[in-house]
């Protein structure tokens, strides 16, 4: 057995299994007392030592073994130390092996050959073994070193790319709607104002199409949460797939509402979109028993277009969807509708504030409001009944009223945000009393204010009608308070809007009245239950000769034709005391109760 056999007698395949536990070295020298001499030293230092004696078995082992550090001899028959170290650095495998050359040559250029082909160090014959040791041992934790580096490199670099494909998900989650996989609400806004930025520099037009699924929360009701959600997601697939071009986008805009943008589209394109989206959702055919447009899920659209200037604002043309997508809702849904007026600032000028339309119209997709209550109290022995307005408050995203400086209804004003607003107002009372202890109020009324605009929704009686019928709820419980200046306004639309009210079982009141100094005359006739004497009229009603006079003729007027009278704003005793002395059947004030809120049941 040769020397190389006898050295190199163990399994290279254990050889990896186990060097994790003490450092493998291989001795590369063609004199046999030297690899002798070698191979016990460092196996007495508990190295797991492998030994060649010319450059191709040198090559054939390390490639097998791997060592981790390697002893090569310079001058050997065939490949020259050098052009063995030139070749394990060639090689992916074996490139990272340090090497330390031993040699009897000492000239410095000897060793800048070296140094060049890829070695690590030098030990110069003969052997010094404590030197030797410590240039292994040295070599070896650098070798160490740097494996640990490696990998803690590639693990960083690993995390990195996993930081990216996270941070790429987590801004994806941040723009997406995680149901409907559609752009969401804050996606909108931002993408919106680019769009229209771009349109701006590059002038053409800019369409809107607002979606609203058709009775949804009726649906929701009918068949179960689970199936809401299933439902939109068929719808949004179905708008999605009907947007083809890639600059065209669609977003969630509220629960059950969808918006499609369409940079550089005219209004006569919109339209035709829009109407190929309503025929894509109905063709789903999902049942919805429960509507009274179709038997099958429906949407009603609004479509509206602008070309944006520097000098306007996005919202102008969605508040022109949004209007067209309430027009189409009265005419009784299912239905596209198109916004063709005007569409500028100086058209809403005076009336709103667009930002604050963006603030109330995402509070109405987020169902941000909240009811208070506020008693009123009867002024006279023969009056009986309690008496209670429900009043309507915006909260923030925490939950918080949101403060009466951004006066909600003016920024409702300018749009058909109030008459949503109206709607969502007697939806979510029925059903808050519809689960409450109705002795609260079986014994008096809720006074519920509704806007001038409901006057021209012709669908608004009917709604009540089935809202009362769905939560069982007798309709003499509530009185509906229109403004007055609306029912001067609109005098035949109020008229016919009172007397079906009444017709319903409900009572009617007007609002802020006695505000216009006509109002005696244009409405002594007009079909109501009670007159909401004007608020300003009861502030120092006591030392005022002239509001005391002016309630007292209301007052006197109201008797006589069989009408009643609440004073609005009473916040002092004297003031209370002198509209009961004027006969003044109700009074409503803080001096009479502060506004509680009602928490659901």
């Amino acid at each position: 057995m040769s020397i190389l056999e006898q050295l190199n007698k163990k399994d290279p395949s254990v050889m990896n299994e186990q060097s994790q536990e003490n450092p493998i070295i291989l001795i590369v020298d063609d004199t046999p007392s030297n690899l002798q001499f070698l191979f016990t030293y460092l196996e007495n230092k508990n190295y797991r030592v492998f030994v060649a004696q010319h450059g191709k078995q040198a090559l054939t082992i390390s490639e097998s073994i791997r060592p981790d550090l390697i002893l090569l001899d310079i001058l050997m028959p065939g490949l020259s130390g050098f052009e063995v170290c030139q070749k394990l650095k060639a090689k992916q495998e074996t490139e990272d092996i340090p090497i330390i050359f031993l040699t009897a040559l000492s000239e410095p250029s000897n060793k800048v050959q070296g140094f060049e082909s890829g070695g690590v160090d030098y030990v110069t014959k003969p052997i010094a073994p404590n030197e030797l040791l410590a240039r292994i041992q040295t070599h070896l934790t650098l070798r160490k070193t740097q494996r640990l580096l490696k990998e803690r490199n590639e693990k960083l670099s690993q995390l990195s790319e996993e930081l990216i494909v996270a941070n790429r998900k987590l801004e994806e989650l941040s723009f997406s709607d995680p149901l409907t996989k559609t752009f969401n609400r804050r996606h909108f806004e931002v993408q919106l104002n680019q769009d229209w930025n771009r349109l701006v520099r590059y002038p053409d037009s800019l369409s809107i199409i607002l979606c609203d699924v058709d009775y949804f929360k009726v649906y929701n009701d009918t068949y179960g949460h689970p199936a809401g959600d299933r439902c939109l997601q068929q719808v949004a697939g179905a708008i999605v797939s009907t947007v083809k071009r890639p600059s065209d986008w669609v977003a969630r805009y509220g629960g059950e509402e969808f918006i499609v943008v369409l940079p550089r589209t005219p209004i006569r394109g919109a339209l035709k979109i829009a109407q190929a989206i309503r025929s894509q959702v109905k063709a789903l055919e999902i049942p919805h028993e429960s509507s009274s447009a179709c038997s099958v899920v429906t949407l009603s659209l609004g479509v509206a277009s602008v070309v944006p200037t520097h000098n306007t604002s996005p919202l102008l043309v969605v508040k022109g969807a949004d209007t067209a997508l309430y027009q189409a809702k009265t005419q009784g849904r299912d239905r596209v509708e198109v916004y063709f007026d005007e569409l500028s600032e100086e058209r809403f000028n005076g009336s709103c504030d667009l930002q604050g339309f963006n603030t109330l119209s995402q509070a109405l997709a987020e169902n941000r409001f909240c009811f208070y209550v506020q008693r009123i109290e009867p002024l006279q022995a023969k009056e009986s009944n309690r008496k209670f307005e429900i009043l309507l408050r915006l909260l923030d995203r925490d939950g918080k009223r949101v403060s009466a400086s951004f006066d909600f209804l003016k920024n409702a004003a300018c749009d058909s945000l109030l008459p949503k607003i109206d709607r969502w107002t007697v939806e979510h009372l029925l059903s808050y009393l519809s689960n409450s202890d109705l002795k609260h109020w079986e014994e008096g009324a809720l006074s519920v204010n509704l806007s001038g605009t409901v006057l021209a929704d012709s669908q608004f009686i009917e709604f009540l009608r089935q809202q009362l019928e769905r939560y069982n709820l007798p309709p003499q419980l509530f009185c509906f308070e229109i403004p007055e200046a609306a029912a001067i306004a609109h005098l035949t639309q109020a008229t016919q809007f009172a007397q079906s009210l009444k017709l319903l079982g409900c009572t009617v009141a007007l609002d802020d009245f006695g505000g216009n100094l006509c109002s005696l005359q244009s409405l002594k006739e007009f079909p109501v239950d009670f007159w909401k004497i004007d608020g300003d009229l009861s502030k120092n009603i006591e030392t005022d000769i002239v509001k005391k006079s002016i309630v007292e003729a209301i007052e006197k007027v109201a008797r006589t034709i069989g009408i009643q009278t609440i004073s609005k704003s009473v916040e002092t005793e004297t003031s209370f005391e002198a509209l009961q002395k004027l006969g003044v059947n109700y009074a409503q004030g803080f001096y009479i109760s502060q506004p509680q809120r009602l928490i659901s049941n």
